[in-house]
């Protein structure tokens, strides 16, 4: 590997790092400092922002782009994941918790 790009994948793992123990720490302190209605309503923030799913998007997109850096997928690879992710998102975008449960199954 080039001495650049583990330089650039050093320094993005120490930001990943930081960016969640940043967001631990608040999130902790949220609920700590909360009684229970407040937790109960930042809970589902949470819930509703679909937090989840926006972690695990932005952390496929990085994971395509250290991949097509290292060589590892080419171009048409790229498309085609962030095709499907564009897909993904904004296939989710109109519909509201109800239909999503019905869609799930729950």
């Amino acid at each position: 590997m080039e001495p650049g790009l583990i330089d650039v994948m050093r320094y993005g793992i120490i930001a990943l790092a930081v960016v969640v123990v940043g967001v631990t720490v608040v999130a902790s302190i949220a609920f700590w400092r909360a009684d229970r209605d407040q937790a109960k309503i930042f809970a589902l923030l949470i819930k509703e922002a679909n937090t989840l799913q926006l972690i695990t998007v932005l952390n496929v997109i990085v994971a395509v782009t250290l991949l097509s850096m290292l060589g590892k997928i080419d171009a048409s690879g790229v498309i085609s994941i962030l095709s499907g992710i564009a897909g993904y998102v904004l296939g989710g975008i109109g519909k509201t918790s109800s239909q999503r449960a019905n869609i799930d199954g729950g």
